[in-house]
């Protein structure tokens, strides 16, 4: 008995159960058969619309089997950075949850991670502002964006503070990190 495709109402998107999410065109997120997280900021332009295009799918599939709502996935989660990096984690590790090698207690494990990651994704979401039709850009933190001299200046010192205190430890000259 083959799989049935599942259409969702009102669009053309569609998914057919038990289809393994990975993109498999490129071979480049899975190694040996099993699931590779994806790192976006290593994406190449090569691979991104196929790396989107799984994701999409994904997330819509799961949208609609957990009957979630724009409080948990806003509509416009592709626009949010962290939410397009909990989706990709949690697509990931339902692949490897529902793989054939895995054991008999992987989906409940991935249930067990699907719990925590929904709360954050709810956090997010709220975070967002977003509704339906309704899209808010996300603002990253000034210092993050734009650097001041004196923020460059006691990161540096900081770091090289740090340093010193880690070469002391290993060399038995201290013997304790940030004393």
């Amino acid at each position: 008995m083959g799989w049935r495709r599942i259409h969702f109402p009102g669009t053309s998107r569609g998914f057919t159960p038990g289809r393994r999410w990975g993109v498999t065109s490129s071979g480049a997120r899975r190694a040996g058969g099993r699931e590779r997280p994806v790192g976006w900021d290593r994406v190449s332009a090569a691979e991104a619309p196929a790396q989107w295009a799984a994701l999409d799918r994904w997330v819509c599939w799961l949208v609609t089997r957990y009957a979630l709502d724009h409080r948990d996935v806003p509509p416009c989660w592709y626009r949010h950075g962290p939410l397009i990096e909990e989706l990709s984690a949690l697509r990931g590790a339902h692949g490897a949850a529902f793989g054939p090698s895995q054991p008999a207690s992987g989906p409940a494990d991935w249930h067990t991670t699907f719990g925590f990651t929904h709360a954050r994704m709810r956090d997010w979401g709220a975070r967002t502002g977003c509704k339906p039709g309704q899209h808010r850009d996300d603002t990253p933190a000034d210092w993050a964006t734009n650097r001041d001299p004196g923020y460059n200046r006691d990161l540096a010192a900081f770091t090289a503070a740090d340093e010193r205190a880690r070469w002391a430890a290993e060399t038995g000259a201290d013997g304790a990190l940030f004393g």
